[in-house]
């Protein structure tokens, strides 16, 4: 499932790849992305290998696109409350990584925030604990930008001025013979 909608945002981007608005564009859909929590690195792995020389605006306009979509999933998170969360996400609150985004948050407060979103960690427990307290929205944003900025800026960079060892790694890494196959899980 995951894999036609990746697929059906990149034809989008394909298609919208002439237009000057395409980085701002690309941070619609990673406003889309952001709230539907759809992974938004390999759709900006592509958005930049279809125009590697916009890497830089693209960077910028999908940070704050994701960040803005963030800052919806916040709110939604705000209005629904603890108890709806904990009912339909009982496993976030036992997690390992729940228990290390508090542990940051409390310490270190909505900068935290920023290096969540910095990392492949998954932000929605970072966002839904937020969401209950009383932080400023505009600080989040800026906390989500900032970490996007980072991780983003680097996806794009390296995507951007290494496309030919990234394909080569992606085709070694998912070619035929070096699939894992049903033999090689029999026991």
């Amino acid at each position: 499932m995951i894999f036609r909608i990746h697929a059906y945002l990149q034809s989008l981007l394909q298609r919208h790849a002439i237009s000057r608005y395409y980085p701002a564009f690309t941070g619609l859909i990673a406003c889309g992305c952001a709230v539907t929590a759809i992974p938004f690195v390999p759709v900006l792995m592509a958005a930049v290998l279809i125009s590697p020389s916009q890497w830089r605006s693209i960077t910028l306009f999908t940070s704050m696109g994701s960040a803005l979509g963030g800052v919806f999933v916040l709110l939604i998170f705000h209005h629904l409350g603890w108890v709806y969360v904990m009912q339909h996400h009982p496993e976030w609150f036992s997690s390992h990584i729940w228990q290390v985004m508090l542990h940051w948050l409390t310490d270190w407060g909505i900068w935290a925030l920023a290096v969540i979103a910095a990392t492949p960690f998954p932000q929605s427990p970072a966002l839904f604990f937020l969401a209950m307290t009383d932080q400023s929205w505009w600080g989040m944003w800026l906390a989500l930008v900032s970490g996007k900025l980072v991780k983003y800026g680097s996806v794009a960079y390296l995507t951007a001025r290494f496309p030919e060892k990234l394909a080569r790694f992606r085709e070694n890494r998912f070619n035929k013979k070096n699939a894992i196959t049903d033999k090689d899980l029999a026991p």
